[in-house]
């Protein structure tokens, strides 16, 4: 890659690159984008991001620090499992929201919704949390069925 102009913006490294088509409007993309479509050796595809893996935004010529994820989600996992392995040393296990601890999602429950695929809490957390705010706690109850009544 030919020495380029580069400016800094959100600690990224940006180099001008007018007629690249993640150029921004005043013609700069990522550095680490470049580099990552430079071993790929094609443009990255629609939705793919680009992570460091020693989490320095400008650390781009690092041998094996980008890794080249198919999706947002799959970046995200990164992280939380990186996150894992650095505060308790087991990449699947999941920090509860409440508490701040980490634990086996086998002891935990899942909170699923329509725009993620949810987090892990300590139920117990979560009570103590709602009870302590002021929230109704609902007991564990089957859902009532609905009937269709008859004429």
């Amino acid at each position: 890659m030919p020495e380029q102009p580069r400016r800094r913006g959100n600690y990224y490294v940006r180099v001008l690159c007018h007629d690249h088509p993640k150029a921004n409007r005043d013609g700069y993309v990522y550095e680490h984008t470049l580099v990552a479509e430079r071993a790929l050796g094609r443009y990255l595809p629609d939705g793919a991001q680009v992570h460091h893996v020693n989490e320095r935004k400008s650390d781009n010529h690092r041998w094996g620090n980008l890794v080249i994820c198919p999706s947002a989600k799959y970046h995200l996992l990164l992280h939380v499992r990186m996150n894992a392995v650095n505060a308790c040393g087991n990449p699947d296990w999941r920090k509860c929201p409440y508490c701040k601890r980490y634990d086996d999602p086998l002891n935990m429950a899942l909170h699923k919704s329509k725009v993620s695929d949810g987090h892990f809490y300590h139920l117990e957390c979560c009570n103590k949390y709602r009870r302590d705010n002021g929230y109704t706690i609902r007991k564990n109850r089957k859902p009532e069925t609905k009937r269709a009544k008859r004429a």
